[in-house]
């Protein structure tokens, strides 16, 4: 078995559990894989899911009890997930990534809230093809789903279920209170936003909130949980998500936000707004490039604007953009044009048809190789297909292949 400990800086939130005077062992920080886990904890069921991930669930009589030293409320119950790190030597190991703690009488939302949190974090990194990054570079993460409601623990919460994110603490508050599955998974959602995008997220808004990560949180992250079973892949485990549920989200909470980006464009003065409709384009903009470009081009962007408004997202996406020789584009989509000669060629499936790049006469596309565009000024294009045309492959200079969106 392998065992390492914790990170440098990591918080101990837990209280040594004993049952009678004998004393309860917690679960390793560091093993080599799941069999290790098992062995490890005699008696726990080890959940395994997809991308590596595992859920350990103690037995339900066992206390793990824990103190949140923020609020001060003492929990009985915990459950631990684990993820797939970087080990010693090279070698690949499981890591206590997040802890849920709970009441008994939460068990079935703390497991289906710790499946979500290894969910979260799996299509973080298969996405964006990189690790989720929690604050001040500890290695663990606490969820707490607190009896209490927001105002009884002295605080403020999102929404019907009150929910709060602060350093590396996620909060649910009111557990007991009846509500929708779909508003248990938005609620951590958000708080999982303000979690691990509050980095790049654009900051400074005078309302819903004063940063963007947790609404920007909630409608990506469900947005990727629902194109995920609709498409029939990585079937979960119960984690609180159901299809009709995210499909409802998505019709009032994300669709409409790529259209009124895509009607109004990434040049719009809104961009450089501190209000609900600024905050509303910020988050449009990331959905669309998400859907257009795919989101490792949406994360290049994401991850690499310097600023705090609305509108260095688009420009760090532009210029994330601008540097590649080749994007795929799902039309219709707004795209960034450097001064360069473009070969345009259709794809999924490949057909001809015709494209129209910003207000330029239709250009239509040869089935095989595709069709020559001169671009003689920088900036932003909104590209569709009258033609049926779905997708297309921009190269520049004649470059040979790029990923599709």
């Amino acid at each position: 078995m392998l065992v390492v400990p914790a990170a440098r800086g990591q918080r101990d939130t837990t209280v040594a559990p004993r049952v009678g005077n004998l004393a309860v062992p917690l679960p390793p920080e560091w093993v080599q894989d799941r069999d290790d886990l098992a062995a490890a904890t005699a008696g726990a069921t080890v959940e395994e899911l997809p991308g590596g991930f595992a859920v350990l669930v103690p037995r339900a009589y066992q206390p793990t009890p824990s103190r949140d030293r923020r609020f001060k409320g003492v929990y009985p119950r915990a459950i631990w997930v684990y993820a797939p790190k970087p080990g010693p030597r090279g070698l690949t190991a499981l890591a206590q990534t997040v802890v849920v703690h709970h009441h008994p009488e939460d068990a079935a939302w703390a497991r289906r809230a710790a499946r979500l949190c290894a969910r979260l974090l799996r299509l973080h990194k298969q996405r964006f093809g990189r690790d989720a990054e929690f604050p001040r570079q500890v290695s663990r993460v606490d969820v707490w789903l607190s009896r209490d409601s927001a105002a009884a623990a002295g605080t403020s919460g999102h929404g019907p279920v009150g929910g709060k994110a602060v350093g590396t603490d996620v909060y649910v508050f009111d557990t007991g209170a009846p509500r929708s599955r779909i508003e248990w998974v938005r609620t951590l959602a958000h708080e999982w936003g303000h979690l691990t995008l509050s980095v790049p997220a654009a900051e400074g808004f005078r309302a819903p909130e004063f940063s963007a990560s947790g609404f920007l949180g909630e409608r990506l992250f469900l947005k990727w949980l629902r194109e995920e079973q609709a498409g029939g892949k990585n079937v979960p485990l119960d984690d609180g998500t159901d299809s009709a549920g995210l499909d409802l989200y998505h019709k009032r909470q994300v669709a409409p936000l790529i259209a009124r980006f895509q009607a109004v464009g990434p040049d719009t003065p809104v961009m450089n707004g501190t209000g609900v409709a600024a905050m509303d384009l910020y988050i449009g903009a990331v959905l669309a490039a998400d859907s257009a470009l795919g989101s490792e081009t949406a994360g290049r962007g994401l991850f690499s604007v310097l600023g705090k408004r609305p509108r260095d997202f688009v420009e760090a996406l532009a210029d994330a953009i601008r540097s590649s020789a080749s994007l795929g584009v799902r039309l219709p989509a707004w795209v960034p044009f450097a001064p360069a000669t473009y070969r345009i060629a259709p794809s999924d499936p490949p057909a001809g048809g015709s494209v129209v790049f910003g207000d330029r006469p239709p250009l239509a596309l040869q089935k095989k190789r595709g069709s020559m565009l001169q671009v003689r000024r920088s900036g932003w294009q909104w590209v569709r297909s009258p033609g049926g045309v779905r997708a297309i492959v921009v190269h520049r200079d004649g470059s040979a292949q790029a990923p599709r969106p």
